[in-house]
């Protein structure tokens, strides 16, 4: 990095720590929206196996109820009437969403997995990036060389000189007053 300040290590080590805090500032505004957007779907992604979960366990009561319509028709006074071959057609019904809804948990859960993964694996890279440039700045460590720069004539700019004089008067008593205003001496 080329710095041109022609003072001292301490201005000089001034403007490398306010180069280092821009890039800084620029690395944190690169990775924040993909931050952003995948703490956002880590989130979508817990709420979706917390649903799915939820809708397993309505499939597991489906089940239950399955097992006890196949004991009742067994155990019950008729088992080929209408109303138990209804109840078991539905709770068979159940069963198979129940399987699915298994099958949906664990899609979601990979997906959440994945998710969090990336998550992780973009944060240590912006921290990666972030202690890169957070080292100190020694300025003892720094090869300062000096050049001397010699100023040519066209890099010369003189203003013009203005002389203003007014006129004072010194007294007897020793002390000085402006002769401007004033028609005679003392």
């Amino acid at each position: 990095m080329k710095v041109p300040v022609p003072l001292g290590r301490g201005s000089l080590g001034d403007a490398l720590r306010q180069d280092r805090d821009l890039r800084v500032g620029k690395v944190r505004k690169r990775y924040a929206p993909k931050l952003t957007r995948l703490q956002d779907q880590v989130t979508r992604a817990q709420q979706r196996v917390e649903v799915e979960q939820s809708q397993y366990k309505q499939k597991i009561q489906t089940a239950i109820l399955f097992e006890a319509t196949v004991i009742g028709a067994l155990f019950g006074r008729k088992l080929g009437s209408v109303g138990n071959v209804g109840r078991t057609a539905t709770a068979i019904r159940g069963a198979g969403r129940a399987a699915k809804e298994r099958g949906d948990i664990a899609r979601a859960g990979e997906r959440l997995e994945t998710l969090q993964e990336r998550l992780v694996e973009s944060e240590d890279t912006c921290q990666g990036e972030l202690e890169g440039l957070r080292g100190a700045v020694d300025t003892n460590a720094l090869a300062v060389t000096e050049v001397k720069v010699v100023p040519r004539k066209a890099d010369l700019e003189i203003e013009p000189l203005l002389l203003v004089w007014t006129p004072w008067w010194v007294g007897r008593d020793g002390v000085a007053r402006p002769a401007h205003g004033v028609i005679s001496g003392p």
